[in-house]
């Protein structure tokens, strides 16, 4: 009888011992590997848009959902990516300016132009603004005084003046940081040159003419950055320029990187490689600085942001980036894991279709890191769901294509302060859109 008993406390001790064991290795494992906790956790339908800051490599400002009625409607979000309140939903297409400081709704209204009616301005409601009628023909970009709208030859303010601009220069699609300045394009034949007003003052004042080192004609979208005297042009398609003033310092990188930018200033290149450099163009020198993180070559993951290079064969999206503020102080990065493997995948699909038919196991799970003056803060992952197959047509100089398409699709960006990260991720079952506090 005793010697039962000891065997049967020699087991509840050997069991509690492995308990014990295995519940220390996981505390151990949460210590060295922290779960980040989102403050906001949405699921938008499939189909779902997102409008980004700094021209569309920012944060999430405003979201369009279309119902299963065919109604699409517009909301603006908040740092926490959550619907701001006191804010009717927009039933137009919402227009955003580099900082977020202002968004306004657009209404077609026929020939006589496109309505542009600011309808959030300083992190409040804007009721007390007028609509700018704007014509069709221009480009219209939203500065955070209000809508600019760029033809030939004019250039329309946000208090409504018509401006005639020198003979040559075109519309230009480079968002700015500050709300006074706008940009324009001067084609010559050894490429573009950035040409820059500001609108303050009663008469346009031409700032700086800068020349790009660019075999292009035009420059795709970006962003044109200031901090006192030194100006800094960074092409969605190209390499960045910095200037003092209007004399060149340096281009950087190579014509075959890839650019992302965002609303504190920070910019960031990747290689073909994978690797990335933090451009620190606010130095006496500006220079390029290796990032310690990378991202994966032939990741089916691109861009959601409709950022697209300016390719005559085809529109070629983005690679999805990784997110940096503060020169580096925070960094965000995602990579794919194998949650279990495929073979052991295949095998439960087999077996649970047979009671459904249509059964898929999604064995793949997207990772997210944040980083924190160099340590790792903690990670956050989502599952991937099996792609529809999609199909769609690409078009070369001489013929079109049928490609089928199978990618993810996610954008990653701080706030300017620094203080949330957000990420917005189509896992193949609709959009998620998750919201994080970096602990600033």
């Amino acid at each position: 009888m005793s010697s039962s008993r000891c065997g049967k406390r020699r087991r509840w001790a050997l069991l509690l011992l492995l308990l014990a064991v295995i519940g220390g290795g996981w505390w151990g494992y949460r210590v060295a590997h922290p779960v980040l906790t989102p403050v906001t956790r949405r699921l938008l339908p499939a189909g779902s848009g997102i409008i980004f800051s700094a021209n569309g490599a920012g944060y999430p400002a405003v979201e369009s959902v279309t119902d299963a009625a065919g109604k699409t409607v517009c909301a603006l979000l908040d740092d926490r990516c959550r619907r701001v309140a006191g804010v009717p939903p927009m039933a137009t297409l919402g227009l955003v300016s580099p900082t977020r400081r202002t968004i306004a709704c657009g209404r077609y209204e026929g020939k006589d132009g496109y309505l542009v009616t600011p309808v959030w301005r300083d992190g409040k409601p804007d009721t007390g603004s007028a609509g700018v009628l704007l014509p069709l023909s221009g480009m219209i970009t939203l500065t955070d005084a209000g809508a600019v709208c760029r033809v030939p030859r004019f250039l329309h303010t946000p208090n409504g003046r018509k401006i005639e601009l020198p003979a040559g220069v075109w519309p230009g699609i480079l968002g700015t940081n500050e709300p006074s300045l706008v940009t324009t394009f001067e084609p010559t034949a050894t490429g573009p040159n950035v040409v820059i007003f500001d609108l303050s003052a009663r008469k346009p004042k031409k700032v700086a003419r800068l020349a790009v080192a660019s075999r292009k004609r035009m420059l795709n979208d970006g962003m044109f950055y200031r901090q006192r005297e030194r100006f800094l042009v960074v092409p969605g398609d190209d390499m960045p320029t910095a200037y003092q003033h209007e004399r060149l310092i340096a281009s950087y990188g190579a014509p075959d990187w890839q650019w992302a930018w965002g609303e504190d200033g920070t910019v960031w290149g990747m290689d073909p490689k994978g690797h990335c450099s933090l451009l620190r163009w606010r130095d006496t020198t500006p220079r390029l600085v290796k990032l310690p993180v990378s991202y994966t070559r032939g990741d089916t993951f691109v861009e959601l942001s409709p950022r697209y290079y300016h390719n005559i064969a085809a529109f070629t999206p983005l690679k999805a980036a990784p997110a940096v503020w503060g020169d580096g102080r925070l960094i965000a990065v995602t990579e794919t894991h194998d949650i279990i493997s495929a073979r052991t995948a295949a095998l439960v699909e087999r077996a649970v279709r047979v009671v459904a038919r249509d059964a898929t196991m999604p064995y793949r799970a997207r990772v997210l890191t944040l980083y924190r003056d160099g340590k790792r803060i903690g990670t956050f992952q989502t599952r991937l769901h099996p792609l529809p197959k999609m199909a769609s047509i690409r078009f070369s100089v001489t013929h079109a294509t049928l490609v089928r398409t199978q990618s993810y699709a996610e954008h990653l960006a701080f706030t300017k302060d620094g203080k949330h990260l957000s990420w917005v991720i189509d896992a193949g079952k609709g959009v998620q859109v998750y919201a994080f506090k970096t602990g600033l």
